[in-house]
């Protein structure tokens, strides 16, 4: 089993086994920080063993207390990965993006394309909030497709 992340507030974890197919679910976030309890637990009872995380990238229209909660959560899901002993890589957005043909800040375009790559998901993906879904997907799927 391997789990894209797309990290932040209204992110979303992506796990795929290749027997059993995926299973979608929103960032466990309490108020605006990371409910570290909550992602130990979806992660041990996942059994992962490879996790995707899309890497932190802030925006100057962010502001400095967003910025700030922004990487506090990011470290924290890296920190969880870590205690758990889950072997992780940083997946640059540009990069995953680039492979799917995706704008940086084209977040409909995400929901869309993994709505084409995994109909049988069209559930998870149904509403235009669904995209940092789609993002954890799209991240887990381009992982998959790099790994030895």
């Amino acid at each position: 089993m391997i789990v894209g992340i797309d990290p932040g507030q209204h992110g979303a974890l992506a796990f795929f086994d290749p027997a059993k197919g995926w299973i979608v679910v929103d960032m466990p976030v309490v108020g605006n920080k990371l409910n570290a309890a909550g992602l130990r637990d979806l992660l041990t009872g996942f059994a992962v063993e490879r996790a995707y995380l899309e890497f932190a990238t802030t925006h100057p229209h962010d502001g400095r207390l967003g910025a700030f909660r922004y990487g506090g959560l990011w470290y924290s899901i890296q920190a969880v990965l870590s205690c758990l002993d889950i072997p992780f890589e940083l997946i640059n957005p540009g990069t995953w993006k680039r492979h799917y043909h995706i704008r940086r800040a084209d977040k409909e375009k995400s929901r869309q394309l993994a709505l084409e790559l995994f109909p049988a998901m069209a559930g998870k993906l149904a509403r235009k909030k669904d995209h940092g879904r789609a993002e954890a997907m799209l991240i887990a799927h381009y992982g998959a497709k790099r790994a030895p």
